[in-house]
C-alpha cells in the first residue's frame, strides 16, 4: 500500500516536472518570438541599435533560430558592416539551408565582393527551393552580366520584370545592358518604369543620368541631378556628382560653389571637406588647397578628420617626415585607441613598409591587433610583412582571417595567391589568382602574378594565354606584351616575337614597344644593323626610353662600334647620371678598351647612386679582382652585403673570395650565414661542405661536411655530386665515394679536378688501370693546381705519365 502511494506521488511529481518544462519551453519560445517581432519593428522604423539589442535577446534564448540571424544580418547590412552581415547570413544558412531569403542576402554580398562562384552556389540553392523567386533570379541576371554572359543576363532580367514589373534590380540590369548596346531610348523607358515603381531608389536615377550623359543631353542630366539633390538633401553623393559634371564642362567655379555650399550645410562632415579641398587643389594648386584646409582647421582645431586630409595633402607633396608626424599626432589626439588611432596606425605602417622600416611598422600593427584582433587592414599588412620575411604560413593564416570576414578584398586574395606560391602550393596559388582576376578583370596585377606562377611550373603556354586574356581586357597593356615577348625570347621564337612587334606597330604606330620588340627579334638573329634602325625608331617615339637605348648599344658593340656605343652612353648619363644599367655597360666598355680607371669611376658611381643594388657591388668587385686587388674586392663585397641586407649572391661571392684568400674560419662563418638566410639554396651548402672537408684533421668538421652532403645526394649537378663523393673520400669511405664521383665526371668530362678525384678513388680501391686513365687527364692539365700530385700518384703506380 505504501509502495502504491509512493508510485502515485512519483507520477504526480514527474508529470509536474514535465509540464513545467513544457511551459518553460513555450514561454521561452514566446519570448524569443516577441523579441524578434519587436526587433523587426524597430528595424523597419530605422532604430538599428535597439533592433540589434532585441535580436541579441532572442538569440540568447535560442541561438539556433535562423530567422533571428537573418534579421540580425539585415540590421548589420543596413548599418554598413557587411562583414558581420555576411557572418549572420551564413549562420542562418547553416541552421536552415532552405531559408531562401538568407541565401539571397548572402549571395548579394558575395556578388558585391566579386566572389562569383560562391554567389552562384547560393543563387542555385535558392532557385532550387523557389524557382520563381524574383530576387534570386535578379541576382542570377547580375551574375551572368558580371561573367559577360549578356544574353543570359537579359533573359533573367526580363523574366523578373514579368513576375515583378517594378523590380529595381532587374530594371537596373536590363537598363545597363541597353546602355552598353547604346539603346538609349529603351534604357530610358526601362528606367522610367523602374523609377515610377521605386521613387526612393536613387541608384536608378543615377543610371538615368548616365543615359542622358551618353546621349549628350545636358539639360535632362542636370534635371536628374537637381532632383536627386532636392529629394535627398542630406546625401552628399549627388552634390558631388553634380560638381564632377560641372568640372567636366569646364565650369570649375560653379563646381567649387556647389561643394562649398555642401560644406556649409554640414561643416563637420569630413567627406564634404575632403572633396572641396581636393577640388581646390585640382583647380588652383597645392598652396590654395592648404590654405582652404587651414581655414577649416581654424574653425575645428581638434577635428581628427581634417588631420587625415592634411596627411593626404602632405603625401601628395612628398613630405614624408611631415606625413609621419601628422599620423602620430592623430594617434595622440585620439588617445591612442579607437577607430581613428587604428586608421592612423595602419596608414603609417603602410608608409613605413614602403620605406623598409619593417620593425617600426610591425610595432604599429601589433598595437592595432592588440586592440582589435580581427582588424582587416592590420592583418593584411602583417601578411605583407610575413611575405617579405619569407614566412608564407603566417601570411596565409592572416589573409584567411581577413577573407573570412571580408571576402570582397581583392588585394587580400592576390596576396593569398602569392603566399601559396611561396609555399610552392601552385594549384592553390592559381586558384586564388583566378578568383582575383574574376573579381577585378581589368586590373593587371593578378594576371601578371598568375603568369609568373605558370612560368615557375613550366607552363609557358599557360602564361602566354594568361597575358592574351589580359590584352583582351586591357588592349593597351604594354607589360602584357613585354611578358609575352620574354616568353617568346625564352623559347627562341624570333618569328613570333617579330610578328608581335609588327602587330603592336600596326595597332599603335606612335608607341615605341612594337619597334623595340621587332628590334629584339632582329638582334637575336644576329641582324644587328636592322635591329639598330628599329631601336632608334623606338627612341624617336620616346627619347628617354632606356630599354631600346641599351639594346641599341649592345648591337653596336656586337658590330664592333664600341666608340659609338660609348659616346651614346656618355651622352645618356649626362642627363641621367644615376642609371645603373648604363653605368655598368659603360664600365664594361671602358674595361674592354683598357681604361680601367674610368671603369672603376663609373662603377663606383653605380655603387654610390644604388647602395642597395647587388649588381653594382658585384661588378665593381669583379673589376678589382681583375686588377689583382683581392683586399679591395673583399671590402667592396663586405660593404655590399651590409647595404643589401646580406643579399645571397653578394654574400656567396664574399664567402668564396674569403675562402680563396685562406681565411677559413671567416669563410665558414659567412657560408653558415648564407645558409641560415637562404635555407633552400644548395650552392652555399656545397661550398661549405667542401671547405669543411678539405684540409681538415678535425673529425667533427668531417662529420658536419657529411651531414651537409645529405642535401646534395639527389642532385644531378656534377659539382654537387663531386662534393658528396669527395667528402666520402676524405673520410676514407672510398666505396661510398665512387658512385658519386663516376656520375660527376661523366657529367663534366672536361674537368681535370673531377678526373683527379675519381682517379684518386680508383687508386685507393686498387683499380690501377682506371686510376691511370683519369689521373693522366688531370696531370696533363697545365693550370690544374693538383697536377703535380696527380703526376706523383701516377709515378707511384709505375707510370711515368
Amino acid at each position: 500500500m505504501m509502495k502504491s502511494k509512493f508510485g502515485e506521488f512519483l507520477s504526480v511529481v514527474v508529470l509536474s516536472i514535465g509540464i513545467a518544462f513544457v511551459l518553460a519551453a513555450c514561454e521561452g519560445q514566446g519570448s524569443r518570438d516577441a523579441y524578434v517581432a519587436k526587433g523587426k519593428a524597430l528595424f523597419e522604423a530605422g532604430d538599428l541599435a535597439r533592433a540589434r539589442l532585441e535580436l541579441k535577446n532572442a538569440l540568447q534564448i535560442d541561438d539556433k533560430f535562423a530567422d533571428a540571424w537573418l534579421l540580425m544580418g539585415r540590421v548589420e547590412e543596413r548599418s554598413g558592416d557587411l562583414g558581420r552581415a555576411y557572418g549572420d547570413y551564413s549562420k542562418a544558412v547553416e541552421l536552415a539551408p532552405d531559408l531562401v531569403d538568407a541565401r539571397v542576402k548572402r549571395a548579394t554580398i558575395l556578388l558585391a565582393a566579386k566572389q562569383l562562384d560562391k554567389a552562384e552556389e547560393d543563387i542555385t540553392a535558392a532557385l532550387a527551393k523557389a524557382p520563381g523567386q524574383a530576387d534570386a533570379l535578379a541576382l542570377r541576371a547580375s551574375l551572368e552580366f558580371r561573367r559577360d554572359n549578356k544574353d543570359a543576363a537579359e533573359k533573367d532580367a526580363r523574366r523578373v520584370l514579368e513576375i515583378d514589373p517594378g523590380h529595381s534590380g532587374a530594371g537596373a540590369i536590363l537598363a545597363t545592358l541597353q546602355i552598353a548596346n547604346k539603346q538609349y531610348a529603351e534604357a530610358e523607358g526601362t528606367l522610367q518604369a523602374a523609377i515610377g515603381a521605386n521613387p526612393d531608389k536613387a541608384g536608378l536615377r543615377m543610371l538615368l543620368a548616365k543615359v542622358y550623359e551618353s546621349q549628350g543631353n545636358s539639360v535632362r542630366l542636370v534635371e536628374v541631378l537637381h532632383s536627386l539633390i532636392a529629394d535627398f538633401p542630406d546625401e552628399f553623393t549627388y552634390r558631388l556628382a553634380f560638381a564632377k559634371y560641372l568640372v567636366g564642362q569646364q565650369r570649375q567655379e560653379e563646381a567649387e560653389d556647389v561643394l562649398r555650399k555642401a560644406v556649409e550645410a554640414a561643416p563637420d562632415e569630413t567627406t564634404r571637406q575632403r572633396a572641396l579641398v581636393e577640388l581646390v587643389m585640382r583647380i588652383r594648386g597645392m598652396e590654395a588647397a592648404r590654405t582652404e584646409l587651414a581655414a577649416m582647421t581654424a574653425r575645428q582645431p581638434n577635428a581628427i578628420g581634417l588631420k587625415f586630409i592634411e596627411a593626404d595633402l602632405l603625401q601628395a607633396g612628398n613630405e614624408a617626415e611631415a606625413v609621419e608626424k601628422t599620423y602620430r599626432d592623430i594617434i595622440e589626439l585620439s588617445g591612442g585607441t579607437g577607430p581613428d588611432a587604428i586608421k592612423a596606425r595602419n596608414a603609417l605602417a603602410q608608409r613605413l613598409i614602403k620605406e623598409k622600416r619593417n620593425d617600426e611598422a610591425a610595432a604599429l600593427i601589433d598595437a592595432v591587433l592588440a586592440e582589435s584582433s580581427r582588424e582587416p587592414d592590420a592583418l593584411q599588412l602583417r601578411a605583407v610583412l610575413a611575405l617579405q620575411k619569407k614566412d608564407p604560413a603566417q601570411a596565409v593564416a592572416d589573409l584567411r582571417s581577413v577573407l573570412r570576414d571580408y571576402p570582397e578584398r581583392v588585394a587580400a586574395v592576390r596576396l593569398l595567391g602569392q603566399a601559396h606560391a611561396m609555399q610552392q602550393e601552385y594549384a592553390l596559388a592559381q586558384d586564388a589568382l583566378e578568383k582575383a582576376i574574376a573579381m577585378q578583370p581589368d586590373e593587371q596585377t593578378a594576371y601578371l602574378l598568375l603568369a609568373e606562377v605558370q612560368s615557375r611550373t613550366g607552363d609557358l603556354d599557360g602564361a602566354q594565354a594568361t597575358m592574351e586574356r589580359l590584352l583582351e581586357k586591357v588592349p593597351e597593356s604594354a607589360v602584357a606584351q613585354q611578358v609575352i615577348a620574354k616568353i617568346q625570347m625564352s623559347e627562341r621564337d624570333w618569328v613570333g616575337l617579330a610578328e608581335r612587334g609588327n602587330k603592336i606597330k600596326a595597332q599603335n604606330p606612335d608607341h615605341p614597344l612594337g619597334y623595340y620588340l621587332e628590334g629584339l627579334a632582329m638582334q637575336q638573329q644576329g641582324k644587328h644593323a636592322e635591329a639598330i634602325v628599329l631601336f632608334d625608331q623606338a627612341l624617336e617615339r620616346k627619347a628617354d626610353a632606356l630599354e631600346p637605348l641599351i639594346a641599341s648599344v649592345r648591337s653596336q658593340l656586337a658590330l664592333g662600334q664600341a666608340a659609338q656605343a660609348q659616346e651614346r652612353l656618355e651622352g645618356f648619363l649626362k642627363d641621367k647620371p644615376d642609371n645603373l644599367v648604363a653605368l655598368t655597360i659603360l664600365g664594361d666598355i671602358y674595361l674592354a678598351g683598357g681604361s680601367i680607371e674610368k671603369a672603376m669611376r663609373v662603377l663606383n658611381d653605380a655603387v654610390r647612386y644604388h647602395p642597395a643594388s647587388p649588381r653594382a657591388y658585384l661588378r665593381l668587385a669583379q673589376v678589382q679582382l681583375g686588377k689583382g686587388d683581392r683586399a679591395g674586392a673583399r671590402k667592396t663585397l663586405e660593404k655590399g652585403v651590409g647595404a643589401t641586407d646580406s643579399n645571397a649572391l653578394l654574400a656567396m661571392e664574399l664567402a668564396n673570395l674569403v675562402a680563396a684568400m685562406g681565411d677559413r674560419e671567416a669563410a665558414i662563418k659567412l657560408y653558415d650565414d648564407v645558409i641560415t638566410r637562404n635555407p633552400e639554396a644548395l650552392g652555399p651548402v656545397n661550398n661549405l661542405a667542401m671547405l669543411l672537408a678539405t684540409d681538415s684533421a678535425n673529425q667533427s668538421e668531417l662529420d658536419r661536411a657529411l651531414e651537409l652532403t645529405a642535401r646534395l645526394k639527389d642532385s644531378n649537378l656534377p659539382a654537387f655530386l663531386d662534393t658528396v663523393g669527395w667528402v666520402h673520400y676524405l673520410r676514407g669511405e672510398y666505396d661510398l665515394a665512387l658512385p658519386f664521383l663516376e656520375k660527376a665526371v661523366t657529367g663534366t668530362p672536361d674537368s681535370p679536378e673531377l678526373h683527379y678525384h675519381v682517379g684518386m678513388t680508383y687508386a685507393k680501391l686498387g683499380r690501377v688501370d682506371d686510376s691511370r686513365e683519369h689521373l693522366a687527364v688531370a696531370a696533363s692539365a697545365q693550370n690544374f693546381p693538383l697536377r703535380e700530385e696527380a703526376q706523383r700518384t701516377l709515378t707511384t703506380m709505375g707510370s711515368g705519365g
